[in-house]
């Protein structure tokens, strides 16, 4: 029914259609498995990342004090606090440091 109004409308256009319509559905199929290809190593990559992340952060020691909470890690602190620790990262856990 369909091919017969796409002739009856332009037969020229139904053969156009007719030749690009497998063409474009091969580049399709490539381009899918392309993406799948690299949607995988995009995975991967984050997985690492994470895994990196999570060990980076479990090995951090917590000490809570007052209104501060420091993080203790391998650097003196940067952030001007005056807190004398060796820490990498203070947070103000109350607001209105």
């Amino acid at each position: 029914m369909v091919l017969v109004f796409m002739i009856s409308a332009s037969w020229r256009l139904t053969i156009v259609t007719f030749v690009l319509v497998p063409f474009i559905m091969v580049l399709c199929k490539l381009y899918g498995a392309y993406y799948k290809k690299l949607s995988k190593k995009v995975q991967t990559a984050l997985a690492e990342a994470n895994t990196v992340a999570e060990e980076a952060i479990s090995s951090m020691t917590t000490v809570g004090g007052g209104r501060w909470v420091f993080f203790l890690g391998g650097g003196a602190c940067g952030f001007g606090c005056g807190c004398g620790f060796v820490c990498c990262v203070c947070v103000c856990v109350l607001g209105g440091c």
